[in-house]
């Protein structure tokens, strides 16, 4: 049996104190949308199972199939932590990809982050 362990979820903050994934978040139209994106956080905050693909340099893809393909790009910081990076849709998904790559290098010189 799978021991399931909690984690915390963090959203990196750049330099500047913008949050690319908080940002990406807010301005989501799609109601239902953002309700899915949210219970998918919860998966991950609650540590289940989130349907998660390895996109090299450590950054995870979570795909939501809803609407124009919501992702969620992010890392693990340890075990217990998840820091959110970026969110995106499949059309802006290179874009995405390339951006959650640097932001991940950035948060590792900096460590800013804030709760989700």
């Amino acid at each position: 049996m799978k021991v399931v362990v909690p984690k915390q979820v963090l959203q990196y903050v750049t330099e500047d104190d913008s949050c690319p994934f908080e940002d990406w978040f807010i301005g989501l139209q799609d109601l239902m949308g953002k309700a899915i994106v949210a219970a998918r956080i919860e998966k991950m905050r609650q540590g289940l199972d989130t349907n998660e693909k390895n996109l090299g340099a450590g950054v995870l893809e979570s795909k939501v199939d809803h609407g124009p393909g919501y992702r969620i790009y992010f890392r693990r910081d340890g075990r217990d932590v998840v820091i959110l990076l970026i969110g995106g849709t499949k059309h802006r998904q290179s874009r995405d990809i390339k951006n959650a790559k640097k932001y991940w290098e950035d948060y590792l010189r900096s460590k800013y982050v804030k709760t989700f």
